[in-house]
């Protein structure tokens, strides 16, 4: 592998280790002398301080994390990663998710086992003073943490290919409304219609986000966007298709939330 290549991975392998929380991975990709120039706090210097950082993060908020590389440059032992990301976060003691944007620069070095990591980090946001707001009811967490759960698994079965685990996210009288096509009634023929025009043709890689949920007793909806890219398994050009979702979520008897309906359109043609 290139050394580009190596970055990449490494980064993404970062990414990954961020959004299930684990603290011990993530520190294998920064190095020991590593500052993270956080916004409004004091730089953070050093392993031991990123991992109070982490788990301070990780306690307050169940978080997903994006990033969208726009320039790598390699110099030697040194690399200059400019990149965009997103963070959307799920208060743990309740509240409304919050959604944050930006831009970043980490700075990557070889170290002397030929091993690339973060040895600086700088970040900002996009956004006016993003924060929690936090709520007082420990219910209406457990409900906020539910949702914020099954996105994940959402999009976890999409990028997996796993049209079955896919379906058992939807309700039996689920409604799959897709661009171009009439809706889909009933979990059965929604998972035939998203097996049919998704998961057979495509290997499928799907980002996404809430920007609002809202919840209702045992009834919530949400709206968000999201971006899919989708490539032919019988090759070809692949597509990758922004877009936006509005669902509605529903509170079965076993206490499990899940989706009774998805509508989504494009920002653009798909063909």
């Amino acid at each position: 592998m290139s050394d580009k290549e190596i970055i990449e991975q490494r980064r993404a392998e970062y990414v990954a280790a961020f959004n299930r929380e684990d603290i011990s991975a993530m520190a294998g990709y920064a190095a020991a002398d590593t500052i993270g120039m956080a916004p409004n706090r004091p730089s953070i210097h050093g392993l031991d301080a990123h991992r109070q950082m982490w788990s301070e993060g990780f306690a307050a908020a169940k978080s997903i994390f994006y990033v969208y590389p726009e320039e790598l440059e390699i110099m030697g032992d040194v690399a200059v990663d400019l990149h965009r990301w997103a963070l959307d976060s799920m208060p743990k003691r309740g509240g409304r998710p919050i959604h944050d944007e930006g831009k970043g620069i980490w700075i990557w070095r070889r170290g002397g086992d030929g091993n690339w990591k973060v040895a600086r980090a700088i970040w900002n946001s996009d956004l006016a003073r993003p924060g929690f707001k936090p709520g007082t009811g420990a219910k209406v967490s457990d409900d906020f943490a539910a949702i914020n759960k099954l996105l994940d698994h959402f999009v976890g079965a999409v990028n997996a290919g796993d049209v079955e685990a896919w379906g058992d996210l939807m309700t039996e009288d689920t409604i799959f409304a897709v661009p171009d096509a009439p809706r889909f009634i009933g979990r059965e023929n929604a998972v035939a219609a998203a097996k049919a025009g998704f998961f057979d043709p495509f290997n499928l890689k799907l980002a996404s986000r809430f920007e609002d949920v809202q919840l209702f007793g045992t009834q919530g909806f949400a709206h968000g966007v999201f971006t899919m890219d989708l490539m032919p398994k019988a090759g070809g050009k692949g597509l990758s298709l922004p877009g936006k979702f509005t669902n509605f979520f529903r509170k079965e008897n076993d206490g499990s939330w899940k989706y009774a309906l998805v509508i989504f359109s494009y920002d653009q043609p798909a063909a």
